[in-house]
């Protein structure tokens, strides 16, 4: 099992950004912290990414107890170093300053994907077939939102396919909000049933 890299520190905004914050916060927020805002930060941190040799896995924007958490995924053939984080890291911060400069102050944690990597892209259901991922979908499906099973790839037509010895489903891309392997090994189609999961858990 793959040890999870990390680096973390924590940014302000700088004084343009603060001014240009406050001067708006009667009105409408410059960001909402979420999936929108994690779009735009993947733009800015993709292309520093191929320069350094990494890949942008995921980018999200969390609201932690301590603040706001900018959380950036990355992986490469033979495994991310704390050295590749923390490169990227240093870079970043300094981009995002640049290119966002309405962020209010947060905490920018850079790491490696650890087992349970989280599948972002369209192509990583085909690259990762024949492994055992769970999915969380955007809206419940007969009662349900998290679905797990041996990925056996994406359709022409955007459908994600799960398989499992009780059989097989397929899901719209465009309906999975989650994704991300489970194991660390590829797994035999047979190798069990396709499981559901009650309620709105953590994918």
């Amino acid at each position: 099992m793959k040890d999870t890299k990390r680096n973390a520190v924590n940014r302000k905004p700088s004084a343009n950004g603060a001014a240009r914050f406050s001067a708006e916060a009667g009105g409408t927020k410059p960001f909402a912290w979420g999936e929108p805002l994690a779009g735009r930060v993947w733009a800015v941190a993709e292309p520093l990414c191929e320069a350094q040799g990494v890949e942008l896995v995921h980018v999200e924007c969390l609201r932690a107890p301590g603040g706001r958490l900018l959380r950036i995924i990355l992986d490469k053939p033979g495994g991310i170093s704390l050295e590749d984080c923390a490169a990227v890291s240093r870079e970043l911060g300094d981009l995002l300053d640049a290119s966002l400069p309405e962020l209010p102050a947060y905490r920018l944690e850079v790491s490696s994907p650890g087992p349970q990597r989280r599948l972002s892209r369209a192509g990583d259901f085909e690259r990762f077939r024949g492994r055992r991922i769970r999915i969380q979908l955007r809206r419940a499906l007969e009662g349900r939102r998290t679905f797990s099973g041996v990925l056996a790839g994406l359709s022409p037509e955007g459908t994600v396919r799960l398989e499992a010895e009780g059989g097989s489903r397929g899901f719209p891309l465009e309906a999975i909000a989650k994704a991300h392997l489970v194991d660390s090994e590829p797994s035999a189609p047979a190798g069990g049933a396709l499981r559901t999961h009650r309620g709105d858990a953590p994918c």
